[in-house]
């Protein structure tokens, strides 16, 4: 029986990438109540719960681009008029780059604006 490691492991992943260029898109698609964090992103993939991936996530006013695994916990199907909203909420389920911190650091930096979320 062959073994691989957490690192084989996490290539073998299917991988995404979201751009949240702006602190409006930071927090449109952060999903706060999601445990450990997590992000929306649109998509008409047909992914369905449970599903993994490796995450791209370049967030503003950062050089680097951050990496975590995720696992879809919620599912927003196409809506008549609404096509912006379809996509999945994903949660982080190994946040070794300590991204939740990251988003929220940032977040609460630009305080409360109103500005509404992809999912309320």
């Amino acid at each position: 029986m062959e073994t691989q490691t957490v690192a084989q492991a996490e290539a073998a992943l299917p991988k995404k990438r979201i751009v949240l260029g702006t602190e409006a898109q930071l927090r449109r698609y952060y999903m706060p109540f999601i445990k450990g964090g997590g992000l929306f992103l649109t998509t008409d993939e047909p992914l369905k719960n449970g599903d993994e991936f490796l995450l791209e996530v370049r967030l503003f006013g950062e050089q680097n681009s951050v990496f975590v695994k995720c696992k879809v916990v919620w599912l927003a199907p196409s809506k008549p008029g609404r096509p912006e909203q379809q996509g999945v909420g994903v949660q982080f389920i190994d946040d070794k780059a300590m991204l939740k911190n990251m988003i929220e650091s940032k977040l609460a930096a630009i305080g409360n604006t109103g500005t509404p979320t992809a999912t309320m």
